[in-house]
């Protein structure tokens, strides 16, 4: 396992294709903590150079709004 940096497109793309080479190893063992090491790093590439814009943020809040409306039952439950 030799587990760098990702710093450039070319390095993300790479660390992604590793990452499905991997996919499914078990949880604990070499493989398993390689992915591991290369899902941190490529979550936090994509929080730098993908950052979600504020309209997801403000569709997050509504979101969580209208679940509290649900849970205080101010909706009706319709029967399909």
């Amino acid at each position: 396992m030799r587990i760098k940096p990702i710093k450039t497109k070319r390095d993300y793309k790479v660390a992604l294709k590793r990452m499905e080479i991997l996919w499914g190893a078990k949880s604990g063992t070499p493989h398993g903590n390689e992915l591991d090491a290369l899902a941190t790093l490529v979550h936090n590439y994509e929080q730098v150079n993908f950052p979600m814009d504020s309209d997801s943020d403000k569709l997050d809040q509504l979101g969580k709004e209208v679940l509290k409306e649900i849970k205080a039952g101010k909706f009706k439950k319709i029967d399909c």
